[in-house]
């Protein structure tokens, strides 16, 4: 049952909690494993198709060590991920218990790179490769996680699911015909709608006379009233100087910020490969942030917001007028913003004329990496049959709406939604944690399952109207190892290079009489040969 907590408390934690819980506890490991955790199954009643296959005895028990990133729902409604219903029902079902491995919100990537330099891995990584420098690709190159692609006989639903269609094989094998993870899918390979855009105070706009702003004068436009009417944020700017998921670039022509802040290195035009800090339009980028900095329209302590809590702190503020973020948080905003008048609506991604059709924005895949097995593992079997029932149709189901049908409701047409208990709880959480909280890690999706009323829908679709993604690269294209080794070389300095640079031009200590300089020691650094490198790899996927 949901702990119920007041306001006050919810709020805390929602916008300053992201606690650490390091899953100790889970208890003893009870089984007789061998060393590749076969200790034999037991299948229970089959004609139920609520009920599982045990992956150990009746009676007793056994224990995987699971790596994953945070969510806000950890400290909210629960101490861990072991306290969602669908993870209960799991544990239940199968007689695996999860001790789970939870880094601090913002630390993921030191976490993780210090698990793996200790040499002490857990069984199972969740979405470690959003995080690993070469991504999850990378950490089976680098002898972290195994090859998917050999265990297949082994794992009857994953190979069901993935033979289904041939994007899903195209996107999860490598060229050489390795699988880095279990990759996950979208039910029917239709891709979610984003929900993740640019926000901005209506109640502002409407104060200060102005609609939502479509254009980047328009943009600069609103803020300069914002800031004129008080406003000590006009626009919160993620610490690196470039919104998530190329919110504010895709208008000028380029990608570069993939969702987790760090550099999505390339996109590529007409299948040929492009570097955004060599572009025109970065440096107008640049130039803009600039001079909206100096005018004090943008935070000036923008380097703060370094993690999710940090920007959550400011995202309800009344002296905060707009940022790039879940538009789900609208929704959200009215029921803890310390301001009652205070109500958000999305602005679509700015462009240069109105009308402008933008080619690059959130990445839109009907198939991403997800969980991938240990190469130490000493229970690989049990690992392997406890990931491959994630595949399986009661646990699809399961995994997207939760093993309690009181949250969640059949339409007419067969199709699933949650209901009011998840998207207007009435002990005042956030919809994003019910779900959470219900549901777990589906590896296959439901589409838009998370988007619960009309508004968001609409805006969601507009949104990607004007975005057809003609720029993105898949994250599935693969580096051979010796073009790994260019990569690895090279691309790291520049990396560090560009983004100190690019927070100094923002900020007015760099000048950019000298930005041909700087262009120029990009090129220096090695730039065109990891570019020749990423062209080769493109070309061989673009064959697939």
């Amino acid at each position: 049952m949901v702990k119920k907590r007041g306001l006050t408390k919810i709020v805390t934690a929602f916008v300053c909690g992201l606690l650490i819980f390091l899953v100790t506890g889970c208890g003893a490991d009870s089984s007789s494993q061998n060393s590749n955790g076969g200790s034999g199954s037991v299948v229970l009643d089959n004609g139920d198709p609520t009920k599982l296959r045990r992956l150990v005895p009746e009676g007793q028990t056994a224990t995987l060590k699971v790596w994953r990133p945070t969510h806000t729902a950890i400290g909210t409604l629960m101490e861990s991920f072991s306290d969602t219903l669908f993870n209960k029902w799991m544990e239940e079902q199968t007689g695996v218990k999860i001790e789970w491995i939870i880094p601090v919100s913002g630390t993921e990537a030191d976490n993780l790179a210090m698990l793996i330099s200790s040499q002490e891995y857990p069984d199972i990584f969740f979405d470690a490769g959003l995080v690993y420098p070469t991504g999850a690709y990378g950490l089976m190159k680098d002898g972290v996680v195994i090859d998917v692609a050999q265990y297949l006989d082994k794992l009857p639903n994953y190979r069901a699911e993935l033979e289904r269609s041939d994007i899903r094989k195209k996107e999860s094998y490598s060229d050489t015909g390795e699988m880095a993870a279990f990759y996950r899918f979208m039910m029917n390979d239709e891709p979610n709608s984003t929900d993740y855009g640019l926000l901005i105070r209506k109640d502002m706009l409407d104060k200060v006379g102005k609609s939502i702003p479509e254009t980047y004068d328009e943009w600069y436009e609103v803020l300069k009233e914002f800031k004129k009417a008080g406003l000590e944020r006009p626009y919160l700017l993620n610490s690196t100087g470039f919104p998530k998921l190329n919110m504010f670039t895709g208008g000028l022509g380029f990608g570069y910020m993939n969702y987790g802040g760090s550099t999505q290195p390339f996109y590529q035009v007409d299948g040929k490969v492009r570097y955004a800090p060599l572009e025109e339009g970065f440096k107008t980028y640049l130039q803009m942030m600039n001079k909206w900095y100096e005018e004090g329209l943008i935070d000036q302590d923008f380097l703060s917001l370094n993690s999710i809590s940090a920007e959550l702190t400011l995202y309800f503020d009344p002296n905060s007028g707009s940022y790039a973020a879940p538009l789900s948080l609208a929704d959200v905003a009215r029921q803890i913003a310390p301001d009652p008048s205070m109500e958000f609506v999305s602005a679509p991604h700015p462009v240069v004329n109105k009308g402008d059709k933008i080619h690059i924005g959130p990445p839109a895949s009907p198939v991403f990496a997800g969980a991938q097995i240990s190469s130490k593992t000493d229970k690989l079997d049990l690992a392997l049959q406890w990931l491959d029932l994630y595949y399986s149709p009661d646990v699809i189901l399961a995994s997207n709406f939760g093993p309690d049908p009181s949250y969640y409701e059949q339409r007419a047409d067969g199709s699933y939604a949650f209901n009011d208990k998840v998207f207007n709880n009435p002990d005042g959480f956030a919809p994003v944690d019910m779900m959470m909280y219900v549901a777990d890690y589906p590896m296959v999706n439901y589409k838009d399952r998370s988007i619960g009323n009309e508004q968001l829908l609409g805006w969601v679709e507009e949104n990607n109207k004007i975005n057809d993604n003609a720029y993105l690269i898949s994250s599935s294209l693969t580096l051979s190892d010796e073009e790994n080794k260019v990569y690895a070389s090279i691309m790291p300095g520049i990396i560090d290079y560009v983004e100190e640079m690019q927070v100094k031009y923002i900020m007015g200590l760099e000048s950019f009489d000298g930005y041909d300089a700087f262009v120029q020691k990009i090129y220096d650094m090695g730039i065109e040969e990891v570019i020749s490198v990423y062209q080769k790899a493109l070309d061989r996927y673009n064959s697939r």
